[in-house]
């Protein structure tokens, strides 16, 4: 069935929703992990070290990643990953075994990527004629709210950690079964037999390190921010709704700033996000002590960080053709992790050495790096 010009297929905003369903789940285990863990009596470096290895699957899992959609196709990709993170959530609930946390969050680290590589194949190779630019930032932005609404969950849930898991597990699982009815509706597409990671990265300069520094932030900031916030003096559920408010910025302020996208060079909006993201994180150890003034900062830096998201998929889109579109978002999806690896581990020995604000230097710290290459190689090219 063809969808008017100018018009959004009915099939990928069931998409868009069940992607956002599925990432409740993220903002809850945002939460719940570090939480967890640090009641385990746990460094913040150590947490750091545990909570990186789900981010590492992805780069151990990108090699493979093309032939495993491939194999099962979109929908049957999705609804793996799903199981298996219902299933491993599951066994979490009552693992105290360090060893067993750190084989179960690889896992689990894997089956998010099969689903989140699916769901955003299927997004990027739908029709999107005259609204690719405005339907990315909304599947972003729906990443985002599911994110958001993950800390809200939690404060009806009290501090059982077994209601918690479960919870995370069951959304997890009701977020796939609206899939079920636009199955006919999964865009046909074709995978390269090997992944060309090298050729789409060298190609995609400006987007694929955007990811690494928008990896940094999007993982390593939600897995300390609510510890961040209980060392300013902050109690656990006004600490966790800091993340509530950056993924609600993301949620408001992404489709506007991917409307900006749609008119101007992508390229400049990526590097102007970039800029907002930067001063903002100056500025966040100046106003946690001011809990609405966190709030409104954290709002503006996560609609910041979506412009830098949704501006990288749709780049995306736009560089390489058919065949080569998964290898793109598996490739972005890999720097992404690299950047959240790094940002996780690198974040927890910071606030160990350095404090809280250690958490500040490591993202200020990326965005120089970023800036300091982006400005660079935009006079050249």
């Amino acid at each position: 069935m063809t969808t008017p010009q100018g018009k959004v297929p009915p099939a990928i905003m069931v998409v868009i929703i069940a992607a956002a369903t599925a990432e409740i789940c993220a903002g809850i285990n945002s939460v719940l992990f570090p939480v967890t863990l640090e009641s385990f009596g746990l460094s913040n470096s150590f947490i750091g070290l545990i909570l990186s290895v789900e981010v590492a699957a992805v780069v151990f899992l990108s090699p493979f990643i093309s032939k495993i959609i491939g194999k099962l196709g979109l929908f049957m990709a999705t609804i793996a990953g799903a199981i298996g993170r219902a299933a491993i959530l599951m066994i979490l609930t009552e693992t105290q075994s360090i060893g067993l946390w750190v084989i179960l969050l690889f896992l689990f680290g894997i089956c998010s990527t099969v689903l989140g590589i699916a769901l955003q194949t299927w997004v990027n190779f739908a029709r999107l004629s005259g609204v690719r630019g405005f339907v990315t930032s909304i599947y972003s932005a729906s990443l985002a709210i599911g994110i958001a609404l993950g800390p809200v969950i939690l404060q009806f849930i009290g501090n059982s950690r077994s209601l918690a898991f479960t919870t995370s597990a069951v959304i997890t699982i009701l977020a796939v079964i609206p899939l079920f009815f636009v199955r006919s509706s999964i865009p046909s597409f074709e995978v390269n037999e090997k992944p060309r990671l090298g050729f789409v990265i060298k190609n995609g300069k400006y987007v694929m390190f955007s990811a690494v520094v928008g990896g940094i932030t999007f993982y390593g900031l939600p897995s300390f921010l609510t510890l961040y916030g209980m060392e300013a003096g902050l109690s656990m559920e006004r600490s966790s709704l800091l993340i509530t408010m950056f993924m609600l910025g993301g949620l408001i302020l992404g489709p506007l700033i991917g409307y900006f996208s749609d008119k101007y060079e992508r390229t400049q909006v990526i590097l102007s996000s970039l800029l907002v993201s930067l001063l903002c994180s100056v500025f966040l150890p100046i106003t946690i002590f001011e809990i609405f003034a966190a709030y409104i900062l954290l709002f503006v830096w996560g609609g910041a960080m979506e412009g830098v998201s949704s501006g990288g998929m749709t780049l995306l889109a736009e560089l390489y053709r058919k065949e080569d579109q998964v290898s793109a978002n598996i490739a972005y999806t890999l720097m992404d992790a690299i950047g959240g690896t790094l940002g996780v581990v690198l974040i927890g020995m910071a606030m160990d050495w350095h404090g809280s604000e250690g958490l500040v230097y490591v993202i200020v710290g990326a965005a120089v790096i970023y800036f300091n290459f982006a400005l660079t190689q935009y006079k050249v090219e």
